[in-house]
């Protein structure tokens, strides 16, 4: 499940801007009754770590580069394209978009916007 110590890998591999979402979604976390946005893991798109995975060809424009990753298990296989920024002379993680059409980015907002209506109650 998303928490501090997978929040602190993505704050390393991240964005300037990443890192700042992952830490106000962080400091979100909701209460133990209330469900989380982020339910699972939100690199692999998953609530079990995959057996496998295999990263496609990245495309390149502009600074940014994306990649398509497939992650599989038993049972199913998520696809997710990791969103790259080399701007900093590194290529760090920018977001990450789900083949559900959402992303990593909108979730953290999710839990960060749940969690500062929770503090308003």
């Amino acid at each position: 499940a998303f928490g501090r110590e997978s929040g602190w890998r993505l704050v390393q591999r991240g964005t300037p801007a990443l890192a700042a979402a992952v830490e106000r979604a962080l400091a979100a976390i909701p209460p133990a009754d209330e469900p989380p946005p982020i339910n699972g893991d939100p690199v692999t798109d998953s609530q079990e770590y995959p057996a496998r995975f295999a990263v496609g060809v990245a495309t390149i424009d502009d600074g940014r580069a994306r990649v398509p990753v497939a992650y599989a298990d038993a049972a199913r296989e998520r696809r997710v394209t990791f969103v790259l920024d080399g701007a900093a002379g590194a290529w760090r993680i920018d977001d990450i978009e789900y083949a559900d059409g959402g992303s990593l980015r909108a979730l953290l907002a999710e839990q960060a916007d749940a969690g500062s209506r929770a503090t308003e109650r």
